[in-house]
């Protein structure tokens, strides 16, 4: 995966705007940014000087000394110093460049002159402090900077026994004497301002270390006692300066950046900076600042937010770390801050608020749809219509098509005109080049489908394909096919077809039943109205259900007189109220947006890909109760607001405290922010075909037998494999704002779905063609490196983006009683806006298209580390018994086949090899038709040799090799399903069977 790019829509966080956690900023950059502020050219010059020559300068540092509070030389942070006239600016200028090797005589002589005038700096400092009081540049009439008692030394102890006192007290007043007449003041004629040119990185360091040592059980009481003191500066410069520079930084309250997220504050780090407190007016109240308050903050930067994309990954800072720990920002740099502009927390806490209130309103139009609007007043409907209106989902399109079909799409023979770009994938043979590849994996890693073959298999017997593969694990040369290539198949066919100009094309002929010109890039759905059960008319829908990447019924369950409500949640509780279920547990959020439950990585923008949810069990009867209560708490705020309506938005407010208050509880382990709604959908609960569930089946027996998770025409007719959700039916229970991410079928299978009421959904696709295009912008747009599997990180993407892209999408609504047909190789995810139920499966359509779409997407899987469910080799020996078979077809088989007998005699060579034990599969009674690896994440699919180890547990070569079982042969036994001699003939029989 290459690099993620650093335009609009890259996730990534620039290195020089972003303070990740840990990055230690170098001197360099630090360096750069006090020089891009607004400082005097004095300034610059000093900094420009060795950084050691003034750290030498400083006085020892005690571990035994504690932080206090120090107020920096700024207009807005007053420090009583003592007042020193700089001399035509050579003494600052002097002790800049003073060499190292001076170091020692200069300290030595400050050193004696301060000692000397340390009890005259104490009653300066009074009457100075007095003196401004006096003239009202030290306020009395708000709070106060906390201060030690000046009557107490710093090292003192606070309790018990007052006489336990360190005799450092001397030593630190030296110190801090030392780094006050260190300090000199300088005038920037440019800015009529002074700025002040002091040793603030060593003092800063001081600080912090002095902050660390345990000596930290200074009485709060004695600071909060003081008053702040003002530094020279305030002494000296005017009223118009002081009020110029109080306005250019504007702070909220707990030292973060602007509106939306961290602190716009790069080049920093949350290790501990070298810092100080600093004293400023609270700018955030209407009225007057009463006095000087405490704020704490990092160095800041020119450079400005346009959105949310960049924050940090730190977390904010609390109110009571702030100021107790607080770190430097430039008094020079421009207000970056708007005054409305809020901080992250409050960011967060307004996400929450806009979710809650979004989820209500579609709660409430959930029960209002569902009611007669003919006997509601007009005030009560204009209410109800605006609410509706809010929670609206816009570039939902579709074409009404009746059936019979009296045009016939373009596509039907050829689906998506994709079957030349499959044939290159999965068809390809090499005339020319080289005729053989490497080989040289230590075992078996099971076969793959695509690349090119170097022996037509339509000409090849059995008998050359086992030589060859004996051959191979001789020399280590493949003679049969192309090593699976990674890179090419890490996604899926990106290519560019005529079937998007021809869908165009198509839906203009039924302009004028439906708008199907919505947004540009938007495509419409094609929305089959079938009003009668006979025949001829499921012929006609079956052929256009094959050719659309994606189709709607409408009102399939009246058609085919389903009773929905043996499938409603209440009566499948009642047939096994002690099942545990999946809940997966998300905030309720519009399709344009995409914000997170816990958003402890700051990952609030909207236009983030990256999604999470927490999935966790429950009870069947928990979830149920849960969605009795959305449901009938809805219904009674709809009726409140029908017998008044002026007290809608104070029964809003109410329903959305109320429906806070009944969410499943969150487990112990699932952090959530403290204001997030989390609700609960039960996805994937599976419905088994044992005889508590016969009903539920016999309800599905009802549908045409193209559309039933098994058909005597499905490629399940072929092999006895039980899997979950694919050949069986699962139920999904929703309320407003679930989603199910945008993903595949397993082995890009096709699926239906049934919308069995009382709500609406809101579907998104994109067709086969496109599925690779969008597999590479969401790798891009969520950070997938190389290596990492695309399957198993969960993404919503952003409308915008996929438009920009190419990509076109096709989104519209799915009602009640609709059931939903999608494609082969059709990415899709959905959002429920109302409380509904519906009912899926997979479709293994017997076709050429599904077949080489299953083989594609096998190799899709390998190339991304995740494991391929479908049972391709199972299903492909099982169709040879088919006489009648598509020569389209019968070809791809003909290649499946190849592959999957090299692949077997080369196992069953290495088990040889290997000396394993071998025996029958009859011998081991308890596997199954289909057998898979049973180790932790794997579930690989085992053909023809079976390994287990010692315990009897089915372990996959790959397993075995990882567990460092491989060469133990006396522990390991591999169970054998087919001779291979049986094999041989069946290929042979199938090759030479006529067409």
């Amino acid at each position: 995966m290459p690099p993620k790019r650093s335009d609009d829509h890259s996730l990534k966080r620039s290195r020089d705007k972003t303070p990740h956690r840990g990055r230690q900023e170098s001197p360099e950059r630090g360096r750069s940014q006090r020089r891009n502020s607004r400082e005097s050219p004095q300034r610059r010059q000093r900094d420009a000087s060795p950084p050691d020559s003034s750290c030498r300068n400083a006085a020892p540092r005690r571990s035994n000394t504690r932080r206090e509070f120090q107020v920096p030389m700024t207009p807005h942070s007053p420090t009583p110093t003592k007042k020193i006239k700089p001399s035509s600016g050579a003494t600052s200028s002097s002790r800049a460049n003073e060499s190292p090797m001076d170091t020692s005589t200069s300290t030595l002589r400050r050193s004696s002159r301060l000692s000397s005038d340390s009890d005259s700096m104490t009653s300066m400092m009074t009457s100075r402090q007095s003196e401004m009081r006096n003239t009202g540049i030290l306020r009395d009439d708000g709070p106060r900077l906390p201060r030690r008692d000046s009557s107490r030394p710093r090292n003192a102890v606070h309790f018990g026994d007052q006489s336990r006192v360190r005799d450092s007290s001397s030593r630190r007043d030296k110190k801090e004497s030392t780094s006050n007449r260190k300090k000199s003041i300088q005038r920037d004629p440019s800015s009529s301002r002074f700025e002040c040119a002091s040793t603030a990185n060593r003092d800063h360091s001081r600080e912090r270390d002095s902050s660390s040592r345990p000596d930290k059980k200074e009485s709060t009481s004695n600071r909060d006692q003081s008053r702040p003191r003002k530094s020279r500066r305030d002494e000296i410069a005017p009223p118009a300066s002081r009020n110029r520079s109080r306005s250019r930084t504007s702070r909220n309250d707990h030292g973060d950046g602007p509106s939306g997220g961290a602190s716009k504050l790069p080049k920093t780090s949350t290790r501990p900076s070298r810092a100080v407190s600093r004293v400023q007016p609270d700018r955030r109240s209407k009225s007057k600042p009463k006095g000087p308050e405490i704020r704490a903050d990092v160095s800041t930067s020119d450079n400005k937010f346009t959105s949310n994309r960049n924050r940090s990954l730190s977390p904010s800072p609390s109110p009571k770390s702030s100021r107790g720990k607080s770190s430097h920002r430039s008094r020079s740099q421009k207000p970056r801050k708007h005054k409305d502009e809020v901080s992250f927390e409050e960011t967060i806490r307004k996400v929450h608020e806009h979710s809650i209130d979004w989820f209500t309103k579609c709660c409430i139009v959930s029960m209002y749809k569902r009611m007669d609007k003919n006997d509601l007043s007009v005030d009560v409907r204009r209410i109800l219509d605006r609410l509706e209106r809010d929670v609206e989902e816009t570039d939902c399109c579709s074409a009404k098509i009746p059936v019979p079909v009296r045009n016939k799409a373009t596509t039907t023979d050829d689906y998506r005109m994709l079957d030349k770009h499959i044939n290159n994938l999965v068809l390809s043979v090499k005339r020319t080049g080289a005729t053989s590849a490497p080989f040289d994996a230590k075992y078996p890693k099971g076969p793959t489908y695509t690349g090119d073959t170097f022996i037509d298999p339509s000409t090849t017997s059995a008998a050359d394909i086992i030589e060859a593969a004996g051959n191979m694990l001789e020399t280590g040369r493949n003679t049969i096919h192309e090593t699976l290539d990674k890179t090419r198949m890490r996604n899926l066919i990106s290519e560019t077809t005529g079937a998007l100009k021809s869908d165009v094309k198509f839906f203009e002929k039924y302009r004028q039943r439906d708008d199907i010109r919505p947004s540009q890039g938007h495509l419409p759905v094609a929305v089959y109205e079938i009003e009668t059960n006979s025949e001829d008319d499921i012929l006609l829908l079956k052929e256009s259900l094959r050719a659309a990447s994606v189709a709607v019924v409408r009102n399939a369950c009246a058609v085919f007189k389903l009773d929905v409500d043996r499938f409603k949640l209440d009566e499948v509780t009642l047939i096994n109220p002690n099942v545990f279920v999946d809940v997966a547990r998300q905030i309720p959020q519009p399709t344009s947006s995409n914000y997170h439950i816990r958003n402890y990585a700051r990952q609030t923008d909207e236009e983030n890909w990256a999604a999470y949810l927490y999935t966790h069990e429950v009870k069947i009867t928990e979830l149920a109760q849960y969605h009795q209560n959305v449901e009938t708490l809805s219904k009674r705020a709809l009726e409140r607001i029908i017998e008044s309506p002026s007290t809608h938005e104070t029964v809003l407010r109410h329903l959305s405290g109320e429906l806070k208050s009944v969410q499943i509880p969150l487990p112990r382990n699932v952090k959530a922010d403290r204001d997030a709604m989390a609700i609960a959908f039960g996805t994937n609960i599976d419905i088994p075909n044992g005889p508590a569930y016969a009903a539920l089946n016999k309800e599905i027996a009802k549908l045409p037998e193209f559309v039933q998770p098994v058909g005597r025409k499905t490629f399940w007719a072929y092999v006895n494999d039980k899997l979950l959700g694919v050949n069986s039916m699962q139920v999904y229970y929703k309320v407003p704002g679930v989603r199910t991410f945008p993903h595949l079928e397993n082995g890009c299978l096709a699926s239906v779905n049934i919308n069995i009421g009382m709500g609406e959904c809101i579907w998104f696709c994109v067709p086969m063609e496109f599925a690779g295009k969008l597999q590479e912008l969401a790798r891009e747009m969520i950070g997938i490196k190389n290596g990492e599997s695309i399957f198993v990180r969960g993404f919503w993407p952003v409308v915008k983006c996929c438009l920009d892209a190419g990509i076109p999408l096709v989104k519209f609504i799915q009602k009640p009683g609709d059931m939903v047909v999608v494609g082969p190789g059709t990415y899709h995810w959905v959002q429920s806006n109302e409380i509904t139920s519906h009912i899926a499966w997979n479709l293994a359509r017997g076709t050429f298209t599904q077949l080489a779409a299953v083989a594609i997407s096998n190799d899709n899987y390998l190339s991304n580390q995740y494991t391929p469910m479908i049972p391709i080799e199972p299903i492909i020996w099982g169709v040879t018994v088919e006489s009648r078979l598509k020569r389209d077809f019968r070809r791809l088989l003909k290649h499946l086949l190849c592959r999957s007998l090299f692949n077997a005699k080369v196992e069953e060579g290495f088990v040889y090899a290997k000396k394993y034990t071998l025996k029958n599969v009859n011998e081991k009674p308890n596997l199954l038709a289909v057998e898979r690896c049973q180790m932790s994440r794997c579930g690989t699919v085992l053909f023809n040799t079976i390994p287990c180890d010692k315990d009897g547990i089915v372990t996959c070569y790959e397993c075995l090799a990882r567990r460092g079982l491989l060469d133990m042969k006396t522990e390991i036994v591999v169970y054998i399903r087919h001779d291979i001699y049986e094999l041989e003939d069946k290929y042979d029989e199938f090759i030479n069977k006529r067409e």
